[in-house]
């Protein structure tokens, strides 16, 4: 028996928890079947868990630039790299470390469309029922293809794991940047109660990692990951949020997650989000009373029951938001799609910008093409699109070139020590509130200061 692997990569692949867990099934006899490929790198199980039925498993064991990579698939709710597949590669090692395995009780590896290694019809001293590997991930693809032929459905059910997609997670807004459309895939298991046990970022990666998801990832789901991969690897530094294309991939995969029932908002125990209809809407200037102004799309009809247009999506076709119906739908502007995208990402305009913004945005010709069959040779200028609104501006506005003086405050700032850095204090007059000295940079323009990076 060739073993690819040590018990030290074991313990870097699985968490402290999980692997005690596994010795317990492995000491206890819980591994009722395990077969090993010549060159080591398939192995293939059937582990007892808290149903009647043994759980199957298939693990893919590789040897990668002197370490290994293990990638293991379970018929359990978990579905990936879990206490049964640890127990399984336990069994492995410690089979391998006593020579030829002992006989195994008789549990088979027969599958049927139900249940995943349900046992043969036989006497349990009968010999076990063996099949290949191919034919192993034949029958579990078969039984998915079978469950989702007779409607399986995919709601989420108590104590089971179930797929979220979380819409503009509420960590994924940064107030100097474009706030992107952010999806965030997550695992979850409910308790009896409805309450979330366990949220767990879900890598769309597994879907291209192995033929068989986890049982808890319907075929639709299949075809939303899959989309998300690239996003994912185009933007690694959002993770575990994956940004959506502003071009129409972004669209396409957000209405595919909305079909699933399973897209929330702003978090896992969020609003449940479905689509919604389109709403016909034109970009307008709205002041709020400290005298920001934010371009926002206002519905051109002013129909009852229209969806509210909480928040809106920059994406080629912009999507609205409706928090209070839990709907999110296309918007039609009748603008081209990157004109579009880039009038819903618009930041707010303070006040004293105003004017500046409303003279470059009147004169600057920098929007060629930006009607639908204009040349981008042709010349173009302030009224290629008379259509785009211009933000309100003060009258007489008198401009004042200063230059400013950077200056250094000293002051003493009221602090406390962060609990997790407790531990540094030696000093009784560290605990609790102490007086620290700080120095701040700030800017004198003529008389008024603001301080460093201060958006004034």
């Amino acid at each position: 028996m060739v073993t690819l692997f040590s018990h030290e990569d074991l313990s870097r692949l699985f968490g402290t928890e999980t692997l005690e867990r596994a010795r317990e099934y492995q000491r206890g006899g819980r591994v009722r079947q395990l077969s090993v490929s010549k060159d080591g790198n398939t192995i293939s199980g059937s582990v007892a868990g808290g149903r009647p039925r043994p759980y199957s498993q298939i693990i893919s064991v590789a040897r990668d630039h002197g370490g290994v990579r293990i990638s293991g698939y379970c018929s359990c709710p978990m579905g990936q790299n879990c206490k049964h597949v640890a127990a399984a590669l336990l069994q492995q090692l410690e089979e391998a470390a006593c020579g030829a395995p002992g006989p195994l009780p008789a549990i088979g590896q027969r599958r049927d469309l139900e249940g995943f290694g349900s046992p043969p019809d036989a006497s349990p001293g009968s010999p076990g029922m063996e099949v290949s590997q191919g034919v192993q991930v034949w029958l579990d693809r078969l039984a998915l293809a079978g469950k989702a032929a007779a409607g399986a459905s995919p709601k989420q059910e108590k104590n089971r794991t179930s797929l979220l997609y979380i819409l503009n997670h509420h960590g994924a807004r940064d107030g100097q940047a474009k706030a992107r459309v952010r999806l965030r895939p997550v695992s979850i298991r409910l308790l009896k109660d409805g309450r979330i046990a366990e949220e767990k970022p879900y890598d769309p990666e597994n879907v291209a990692r192995t033929n068989i998801p986890a049982r808890y990832v319907t075929e639709a789901d299949v075809d939303v990951l899959r989309s998300l991969v690239w996003p994912r690897r185009a933007d690694m530094r959002s993770l575990p949020d994956i940004v959506l294309s502003t071009d129409r991939s972004g669209p396409r995969v957000l209405m595919e997650a909305l079909a699933t029932g399973r897209v929330r908002y702003g978090a896992a125990d969020g609003r449940v989000l479905a689509a919604g209809p389109r709403v016909a809407a034109e970009p307008r200037w709205l002041r709020s009373d400290d005298g920001r102004q934010k371009l926002a799309f206002v519905p051109t009809a002013a129909e009852s029951g229209l969806p509210r247009l909480d928040l809106v999506l920059a994406m080629s076709t912009p999507h609205y938001v409706d928090l209070q119906q839990g709907l999110v739908g296309p918007i039609e502007t009748g603008l081209p799609a990157q004109l579009a995208a880039e009038l819903a990402a618009a930041p707010e305009v303070a006040w004293s910008e105003a004017a500046v913004v409303r003279e470059i945005m009147a004169r600057k010709p920098a929007r060629r093409a930006v009607n639908a069959g204009a040349s981008a040779l042709e010349p173009s200028g302030p009224h290629d699109h008379p259509d785009l609104p211009l933000p309100e501006a003060p009258e007489n506005v008198e401009t004042r070139r200063v230059q400013p003086v950077p200056r250094l405050e000293l002051f003493i700032a009221e602090a406390r020590l962060k609990h997790s850095l407790a531990w540094y204090a030696r000093d009784a007059g560290m605990m609790g509130t102490f007086k620290v000295p700080l120095v701040r940079l700030v800017f004198d323009y003529d008389g008024r200061v603001a301080a460093h990076g201060s958006p004034g």
